[in-house]
């Protein structure tokens, strides 16, 4: 979570098109721990990665950390599985961590595996 929120690296999402490509977009994503469990708070303007979340499709996010001084790629890091929020109550104590004027949207990190 905290080398998430450090804004420091490469980030994605992968979600898969109607016709079973796979889309990836690259956005900075917050992370937030309430009680146990993690969330990944997404801002996504309406694109194909949110249509493909409208049809059903699973997300994938990945997080890289800056490679170390002359490595040629990032070596650690994480592959995270999400599922999208849909409790109205969690919802409501998730947006109380979004900046003010944002509603992101929000996902549970239900598996995580590293990249190394």
């Amino acid at each position: 979570m905290n080398a998430i929120n450090a804004y420091s690296g490469f980030y994605a999402v992968a979600s898969v098109n109607p016709d079973g490509t796979p889309n990836l977009g690259f956005y900075i994503y917050g992370c937030v721990k309430i009680e146990e469990k993690y969330y990944l708070q997404l801002g996504l303007s309406p694109n194909q990665t949110t249509a493909n979340v409208d049809a059903g499709s699973e997300l994938v996010a990945m997080y890289a950390a800056l490679p170390a001084e002359g490595a040629t790629y990032p070596t650690s890091g994480a592959r995270m599985n999400l599922a999208k929020v849909t409790d109205e109550a969690l919802l409501e104590e998730l947006l109380k961590t979004a900046p003010e004027g944002f509603t992101p949207m929000y996902y549970e990190i239900t598996a995580v595996r590293s990249l190394g």
